[in-house]
């Protein structure tokens, strides 16, 4: 299928299926326009550009004065999990960073369209606030997107052009199964709907449940963990050990907050800003 680019940015989400052949002398194309998708609740990732929003020191102030009682992971991931909810609802608060900047320059420019005819004081300095404004949302935007692709292609010089944010919103469905088709023939639409025609098909293809049979694990050899281990394994968690863990997150990155609690992930710099707040 051929089309321009304002159509494939129209319909970003819409997705196009090769028919079968028949007997045609060529396959029909099925276009399938975007659906609404059932919503999901997204993974928390913490952002660096979040730091400067108004109000986060105080969200974060608010979420470590929470009371919670246990052992000291207990109480940290209990305060860590109460910063997650609260710095959702800013960031919620605060915009979509893209947004935040189409309105940005949307009124710089309305402001000096009517200056042409109009050299006020008052809207020079206007013009001055608005332009500041844009350039720290064009920051929050590039501290965004450099951080979430996790890639260095702003380091290399290919910029924050339109091509990398269109490939970004393209991405979206890469890995989604919008349609399929049924043993019919017939174009079945709706995530319900193919996920009962996947199940159907995996339960005739690998055949009902198998009951599996007990057996005596006394004559397993299985291997035997050493006393220095299990001492490790059932070492006491203490606040140092969090706080070196901590210090071990690498730069650039946008953990969640169960990535936090695992030791074999615990990156540094996304959460660089929390650290000397939280310990």
């Amino acid at each position: 299928m051929v089309a321009n680019g304002v159509w494939f940015n129209s319909f970003i989400e819409g997705n196009v299926f090769v028919k079968r052949r028949g007997i045609m002398d060529h396959n029909a194309l099925l276009f399938v326009e975007p659906m609404h998708l059932q919503k999901h609740n997204k993974l928390f990732q913490f952002f660096n550009f979040m730091i400067d929003i108004p109000g986060f020191q105080d969200v974060i102030s608010k979420a470590w004065s929470l009371e919670c009682n246990g052992p000291c992971y207990v109480r940290f991931f209990s305060r860590l999990k109460e910063t997650k909810r609260l710095l959702r609802q800013l960031n919620k608060d605060h915009g979509n960073v893209s947004s935040n900047v189409s309105n940005a320059r949307a009124n710089l420019e309305e402001v000096q369209l009517y200056m042409i005819n109009n050299t006020d004081i008052t809207l020079l300095n206007l013009e001055k606030d608005l332009i500041n404004k844009l350039n720290a949302t064009l920051v929050e935007e590039e501290s965004f997107f450099l951080q979430k692709s996790r890639v260095n292609w702003m380091e290399l010089g290919d910029g924050n052009n339109s091509f990398f944010h269109h490939q970004c919103k393209a991405n979206w469905n890469r890995n989604k199964v919008f349609s399929l088709e049924d043993n019919l023939g017939n174009m079945v639409h709706g995530q319900l709907l193919c996920a009962n025609i996947a199940i159907n098909y995996f339960e005739n293809l690998l055949g009902p449940d198998i009951t599996h049979s007990s057996f005596d694990l006394n004559n397993v050899e299985c291997k035997v963990i050493t006393e220095a281990q299990a001492t490790s394994l059932c070492a006491t968690v203490t606040d140092a050990i969090i706080y070196a863990t901590l210090k071990k997150m690498k730069k650039n990155k946008a953990p969640g907050l169960m990535a936090l609690m695992s030791n074999s992930y615990w990156p540094h710099g996304a959460l660089q800003g929390l650290i000397f707040v939280l310990l």
